[in-house]
């Protein structure tokens, strides 16, 4: 409540300096239109009224501008001067305390057998004194991440340890409710990768965010911290999801062994084509084969993505007779990457009449590269038919053969 009202507090301020930054201006171009103003009793002159008092008002207008323009041109380029090495400095600043923070950090976390809690005070000490600023604090947090997302083993315990000895839990709450989008985006970095708890209100409402970047990261450390990998919240979601977000969700869903109480039928009955895509990304993932026909259903929908995914996943599956009637009744209104993932299941397929007329009519209709697939699977089980595409005149054929013959033979 303390970081939320103070981030309140500071955002009213920036806006109070904006209005009166604008009322200034406006003063100022009334003090340059008139020849004197009185303020608290005390009259001041305009110098340069005399200059100006028999223009017209437009003039008068333009002269202003012109002054103000060529102040603010003139600020422009002093504050950009002052910036720029303002920006060098502390960028040389930020390595400085990169090094120093991965170096300290490293030295804590693997020196257990050589800390005891006076040296480990010497380390709390020295991360306290170091991170009073917001740049060291942002610094220290992204590091953490860094080193808790690069190695497998589990250091959220000496983490939370060293936040709790340092004060800086209470900076991850001000970055949270922070009005700056990267410094909440880091908040839930550090919030999902060391378990942080007490922030789910909030996680949720960043959920619905407009911001891609803050929704996107927001969602992540919701699934990171769930003690299930229920994805109901997905079903609710008004925004696009988009192919980063749902690898994203993937990992954080495969990478944990929470009880699995996710709802396929709901994620593949949605009306989001995304959320279906994850719900079909998922069934590959857990070999959920029940769900056959709901990704079966996804391969119908009318979307390229999803349609790919669905093949793909549903081409994995265990094969029956209906799947190769639904595979070569779909095929010749499918994409060229769903017919070689078509072509390469039908390999489990034993070649009866059924088959072999849709290989013979593959052969005769489709691209060489398909027809090189559709001949290979001759190959494997069938050299006589084989032999008779090769005593065909059509040179499409003929050339598919050779490559046959050519990759087999090597």
């Amino acid at each position: 409540m303390k970081a939320y009202l103070i981030g309140n507090i500071r955002f009213f301020v920036n806006r109070i300096v904006f209005l009166l930054v604008l009322i200034l201006v406006i003063l100022l171009a009334y003090f340059f239109y008139v020849p004197s103003v009185e303020i608290f009793g005390h009259e001041i002159f305009n110098p340069f009224f005399h200059y100006f008092e028999y223009l017209s008002w437009w003039l008068h207008l333009m002269s202003f501008i012109t002054v103000i323009s060529t102040l603010i041109v003139l600020v422009f380029l002093f504050a950009s001067f002052y910036f720029n090495i303002k920006k060098l400095r502390q960028e040389q600043k930020e390595k400085e305390y990169e090094i120093r923070f991965t170096r300290k950090l490293v030295a804590y976390l693997y020196s257990d057998f050589l800390l005891d809690r006076t040296q480990k005070e010497d380390y709390f000490r020295f991360f306290k004194r170091l991170t009073k600023s917001k740049m060291a604090t942002e610094i220290l947090f992204k590091i953490i991440v860094r080193i808790q997302k690069l190695i497998d083993e589990d250091f959220r315990m000496k983490f939370n340890e060293l936040l709790d000895n340092t004060g800086l839990r209470e900076r991850i709450e001000y970055s949270l409710y922070s009005n700056n989008i990267s410094e909440k985006i880091i908040a839930l970095k550090v919030i999902a990768y060391l378990g942080v708890e007490g922030y789910n209100k909030k996680i949720s409402k960043y959920i619905n965010s407009k911001n891609y970047a803050l929704r996107n990261e927001a969602i992540i450390t919701y699934v990171r911290l769930s003690e299930t990998n229920n994805l109901d919240f997905l079903l609710d979601q008004e925004y696009h999801i988009s192919q980063l977000t749902l690898n994203a969700i993937l990992n954080a869903v495969g990478g944990n062994l929470k009880k699995d109480q996710l709802d396929y039928d709901k994620m593949m009955n949605s009306s989001s084509s995304r959320i279906n895509m994850a719900g079909v990304l998922l069934v590959k993932d857990r070999k959920k084969h029940d769900y056959k026909e709901q990704v079966k259903s996804a391969i119908q929908k009318n979307d390229g993505l999803l349609n790919e995914i669905a093949w793909d996943v549903y081409t994995s599956m265990g094969k029956s007779e209906a799947d190769l009637d639904f595979m070569i009744n779909r095929f010749p209104q499918e994409n060229h990457a769903n017919k070689v993932n078509i072509m390469k299941a039908l390999r489990d397929f034993d070649q009866n009449e059924k088959l072999l007329d849709f290989l013979d009519t593959v052969i005769k209709t489709e691209s060489v590269l398909i027809k090189i697939y559709a001949l290979r699977l001759l190959f494997e089980k069938n050299m006589s038919r084989l032999f008779a595409y090769q005593r065909m005149d059509d040179e499409r054929i003929a050339i598919a053969c050779r490559e046959v013959a050519d990759f087999n033979i090597t």
